[in-house]
């Protein structure tokens, strides 16, 4: 049902996606299963429309690890999403699994490939690429740019630990995809390609530096697209202009300046790295000396405390040694007690009971008398009665 109902409206697309993410009725829980591959490209677009061209969908029952993993191996933005949605999406065709990412992260190599073995052509391009950059960044610097002989696919990835954007020597060879025709004049599809992978990464940091750097509507991202637009580095001027004034005998020394001026960037990162790393030293010897020190005064109280420990311990044993044999005293006291009064008792209830056992005797005896005398008297009734007769 739901298959004809998108491709019939399209309107429906937003709520049936929207069940999909909850995934909380059945009507989505076997949705890989019936979905078409042309419902599943419907869907995909709309996903794309929601969260950017640059998103890539990732099960939200990833570890913390596995996705560390992820962001490092996949430059774009990471979406959580369940199972069945993220079954949907690969359905479609327009998103790759991630096992098969993953297998070809884990399988290409790369290596840094040093600028003294860049051609003139590829140097050249990396200039276009700072000044382009530095619109809506003005910290970039061509220094953080590594340059990898990789066997991936052409696109730029972050590393964050060191702030250096690796880039594959593939995007500089100009064997790419161009967005403008080349007639007599130099494109810049390159230049393009790769400023716009790198803003990729970290666009909203860039657009909140672009927001503060503005003193007009025309934030620094206005500028750039339209500098971009253009397509042609001639018709941009004054952003590269100095670049293009240098005339052509000369431009093998362009290149040998970026070469010297990435070598001397780099080692002001390498003298300030080194100067961060004997600070850190410096301090970690400080508070190893700190903790040394309280390590060590920790154990002298821990040894006070055991000593006081046992001082303690000694003076309840004694303490509680001595109750119990007050008490087992007491206690003995009392049970001779209890047993001289028993005998006493004792020998107070036997004289008691041969006292009753004898006034029994008497009074049997005493009863006996008198049913005698009864009966005496008894005999001698009638002879009265006849003489006062």
């Amino acid at each position: 049902m739901w298959i004809q109902a998108i491709q019939e409206r399209p309107d429906l697309i937003p709520y049936y996606y929207s069940l999909l993410e909850e995934n909380k009725t059945c009507d989505v829980r076997h949705a890989d299963f019936y979905l078409s591959e042309t419902s599943s490209s419907l869907l995909a677009q709309h996903f794309f429309a929601v969260h950017g061209s640059m998103a890539y969908p990732v099960p939200n029952t990833v570890s913390s690890d596995l996705l560390t993993e992820i962001k490092r191996e996949i430059s774009k933005k990471l979406v959580m999403c369940n199972e069945v949605l993220i079954q949907v999406l690969y359905k479609s065709g327009v998103v790759e699994p991630l096992e098969t990412i993953m297998s070809k992260a884990s399988t290409k190599k790369s290596a840094i490939v040093p600028f003294a073995e860049l051609t003139p052509e590829e140097i050249d391009v990396l200039p276009h690429v700072e000044k382009r950059m530095k619109l809506c960044k003005p910290e970039f610097c061509m220094a953080t740019i590594d340059i990898l002989e990789s066997s991936g696919t052409a696109s730029v990835v972050n590393s964050k630990d060191l702030g250096h954007y690796d880039i594959p020597r593939t995007l500089l060879s100009g064997k790419i995809d161009h967005h403008c025709e080349t007639h007599q004049r130099k494109c810049f599809c390159r230049e393009a390609l790769i400023v716009f992978n790198i803003l990729s990464l970290q666009s909203d940091k860039l657009l909140q530096a672009g927001n503060r750097l503005s003193n007009n509507c025309n934030d620094s991202f206005v500028k750039l697209l339209a500098s971009l637009s253009m397509q042609v580095c001639e018709l941009n001027p004054p952003f590269c202009q100095d670049l293009h004034e240098v005339p052509q005998s000369m431009q093998t020394s362009l290149n040998l300046s970026v070469t010297k001026k990435r070598e001397e960037t780099l080692q002001k990162e390498k003298d300030f790295l080194s100067a961060q790393l004997s600070e850190r030293d410096t301090s970690h010897a400080q508070e190893l000396l700190k903790l040394q020190s309280k390590i060590s005064a920790l154990e002298k109280d821990l040894l006070l405390q055991l000593v006081n420990l046992v001082n303690v311990e000694q003076e309840i044993s004694e303490r509680w040694k001595k109750s119990l044999q007050d008490l087992h005293m007491e206690m003995s006291n009392k049970t001779t007690d209890l047993e001289r009064d028993k005998i006493f008792y004792q020998e107070r209830l036997a004289a008691a009971e041969e006292d009753v056992k004898n006034q029994k005797k008497a009074h049997s005896h005493k009863v006996s008398i008198l049913n005698d005398m009864n009966d005496i008297l008894r005999k001698r009734l009638p002879d009265k009665f006849e003489r006062l007769s």
